[in-house]
């Protein structure tokens, strides 16, 4: 049986190589053993860092069109992903539960028809959760972004001018959007 190598769209059998070496470099600058990289097509533009609740690997799930948007662009989200694992992001236990147990006691304040004031108060209680999250997300953001400069420039990369033309593809937050961060923020 033959096996013919197989590439990402957008990029030759040559670029894919240099993509994992430079996968490599970024992740020799952190404390992580080891990470997976792999093409998720439902990602689109896309990329995300995650970690296997069955086995604890470290995951980077990246989109196919992500791969045809450029080198600079590619790299400054590679190594913002590899960011967000050498930083430990993502939620806990704690904040997973706390949002959960939110939630339960809102939808047990509604099946036990307690007061309209009351539920009110769960259905606020539930909204000042999920406000807490969104910010420490946010901010989980913001230290990804600097990390990632470091990465590169310690895999001798020009780490500032690629985070610059990684975030500049990004679209621009609607006003609705940006006058609720700037009301919760």
């Amino acid at each position: 049986m033959t096996t013919t190598p197989t590439t990402a769209p957008g990029l030759t059998e040559g670029e894919l190589a240099g993509l994992a070496d430079l996968a490599a470099a970024l992740r020799c600058h952190t404390t992580r053993p080891g990470m997976l990289i792999a093409l998720d097509p439902e990602l689109g533009d896309n990329a995300r860092a995650s970690v296997s609740l069955c086995d604890g690997t470290a995951r980077i799930d990246l989109g196919p069109a992500l791969l045809a948007s450029g080198p600079q662009p590619l790299y400054g989200v590679l190594a913002h992903e590899i960011a967000h694992h050498a930083l430990d992001h993502g939620p806990t236990l704690l904040q997973r539960c706390r949002m959960r147990v939110a939630q339960a006691a809102l939808l047990g304040g509604l099946a036990l028809n307690l007061p309209s004031l009351a539920v009110l108060a769960l259905a606020v209680l539930m909204i000042g959760v999920h406000l807490v999250d969104a910010r420490r997300s946010r901010l989980e953001e913001y230290d990804a972004d600097a990390y990632a400069v470091r990465l590169l420039e310690a895999a001798g990369l020009p780490g500032r001018r690629i985070m610059t033309a990684a975030l500049s593809d990004l679209p621009a937050d609607s006003i609705a959007c940006r006058l609720g961060g700037w009301v919760f923020g």
